[in-house]
């Protein structure tokens, strides 16, 4: 009976590891995403404003 106790803290404790890790994942993506937005509003506002300049 101690050894289930001790399989299924084990089984719990991984289990909130790895919840824990995927929520990081998913903050780490939602970040990623942001800046690619970011990226791409900079390029279209340097593509706008090189179209001003004709050689």
């Amino acid at each position: 009976m101690e050894n289930i106790q001790v399989i299924a803290k084990d089984v719990s404790t991984i289990s909130q590891e790895s919840s824990a890790s995927s929520e990081e994942q998913l903050a780490t993506t939602e970040e990623i995403s942001s800046s690619s937005q970011a990226l791409a509003s900079l390029a279209e506002q340097l593509q706008q404003l090189l179209a001003k300049f004709h050689i």
